[in-house]
């Protein structure tokens, strides 16, 4: 499950720009030898998750009714974000034989483990371009002629993760007998492909010299998160801000496929009776 959104959405990628190009490079020269190659018609391949590794196979339709073998038949890919490479991937060599009519299965395996937390939180919590670098290539007439294409597209990732809010300006602080709660409303939209997921939401209160509370809750995920934290600090803590005008800082971290996003906000306490 830890990579499972992210690798859908490359799987859908993976799939659509591989078709592109198989496609584009049997109609370069390459195509005298009579290659048609067409894209699965039962829906999207299904990829498989182990160890976060990432891997697609997508059965595609040949037909080879020119008079050579087309061989190193090869597609290589890339997502690179800002020229900073995220994953490559390339098919073994296959061959198309003269008359063929059948099917290849060409199969692609990222490791997204490789992945560093920064890049990984890009992807959760930030919109981003990414570059979609692909490179076809083939032979044939006794691999003395050879044709490669290479083309890059640019995709717009939408994060998993969007629109952290916390509304400092409805914070509330409610007295329990010696206690005193702090309730602070916050909201967040989630993308369809993790609805249902678990995330871990944490707050904690500080002052300028030392953290006053902390919290956790884990939520399940709507596709628009909105409710409120709520903290218990300890009576010598409620005892202590009730005469003590000062400011605070209220942080709440949410955390999914262990990767965080923190987000902070100053409050001014103006103290209690």
């Amino acid at each position: 499950m830890r990579w499972g959104p992210l690798s859908v959405r490359f799987a859908i990628w993976i799939v659509n720009l591989t078709i592109l190009a198989i496609v584009v490079l049997s109609i370069m020269p390459l195509a005298t030898g009579g290659l048609k190659i067409s894209g699965p018609e039962d829906g999207m391949p299904q990829p498989t998750f182990e160890d976060g590794v990432l891997t697609i196979s997508m059965p595609l339709e040949v037909s080879n009714s020119g008079p050579f073998d087309i061989v190193d038949l090869q597609v290589l890919i890339s997502v690179s974000e800002n020229g900073t490479l995220l994953a490559k991937s390339s098919t073994t060599p296959m061959e198309v034989l003269a008359g063929m009519d059948g099917e290849l299965v060409p199969t692609f395996s990222f490791e997204l483990n490789d992945l560093d937390q920064d890049k990984l939180a890009t992807l959760i919590f930030n919109h981003a371009e990414l570059e979609m670098g692909v490179e076809a290539r083939g032979a044939y007439a006794l691999s003395l002629i050879s044709a490669q294409l290479v083309f890059e597209q640019t995709m717009a990732w939408e994060p998993l993760i969007d629109n952290l809010q916390l509304d400092q300006g409805t914070v509330e602080w409610n007295y329990n007998d010696n206690t005193l709660e702090m309730s602070v409303p916050y909201s967040f939209d989630v993308s369809s492909m993790i609805q249902g997921d678990a995330l871990e939401m944490e707050m904690t209160l500080r002052n300028a010299t030392e953290t006053l509370g902390e919290m956790n809750e884990t939520i399940t995920l709507q596709a628009h998160n909105e409710d409120v934290l709520r903290m218990n600090l300890p009576p010598e803590t409620a005892a202590s801000l009730a005469g003590n005008p000062q400011e605070l800082i209220i942080e709440v971290s949410i955390t999914y496929m262990e990767v965080s996003m923190d987000q902070e906000q100053s409050y001014h306490w103006e103290g209690a009776a």
